[in-house]
């Protein structure tokens, strides 16, 4: 429901609209789907399964995210030393296998001011406490703007910052590349 691409579907189970998944019978992943609705059931999710066949987990596709560790921030090093006051940036999402099939690589495009990229990277480089003004200030900054954006939101990624033990982190690796000559 998300709209994630997936590739390299698995041949035991087909995809229907609106989240269902088809397990063909007597396969490895129609039982463990059998056994997971259970499990879930038993919980505050929903899973829904029609005749031990078709299972869909209802949830809100926007409460799906995905470990911070599938992700890179992606900035140019010529865009570090550029006087502009904003430069391109990317996140990109990795790709990982599922039992369903593949899901592909995701790559969004944003502008972002120096300041941020710069301001994010210090957070990368080195936790701050939370009580300190200058990151709490990135933080509230950050919150403000791109942590709204559809095109952040559609790549499943939680947040870029987080608090943690009293420490800010800049959750995902942080990577300058250098033009190729």
């Amino acid at each position: 429901m998300r709209g994630f691409e997936l590739s390299d579907i698995s041949e035991s189970v087909t995809l229907h609209p609106f989240g269902w998944i088809e397990a063909n019978n007597k396969t490895a992943l129609q039982s463990e789907l059998i056994s997971l609705a259970k499990l879930i059931n038993q919980t505050d999710l929903v899973m829904e399964n029609h005749a031990d066949k078709y299972f869909r987990l209802s949830l809100n596709p926007a409460m799906v995210f995905f470990d911070s560790c599938l992700f890179s921030f992606i900035v140019k090093q010529n865009s570090l030393a550029s006087t502009q006051t904003k430069i391109p940036v990317s996140i990109q999402r990795a790709p990982f296998d599922t039992a369903i099939g593949k899901v592909k690589e995701k790559t969004e495009d944003f502008k972002l001011t120096l300041e941020s990229v710069n301001n994010f990277k210090s957070l990368y480089e080195k936790a701050t406490v939370t009580d300190n003004d200058d990151a709490v200030n990135i933080e509230g900054a950050y919150k403000k703007g791109l942590h709204k954006k559809s095109d952040f939101l559609a790549l499943g990624l939680q947040h870029l910052i987080h608090r943690d033990a009293g420490i800010f982190k800049f959750t995902i690796k942080y990577k300058v590349i250098a033009l190729k000559k």
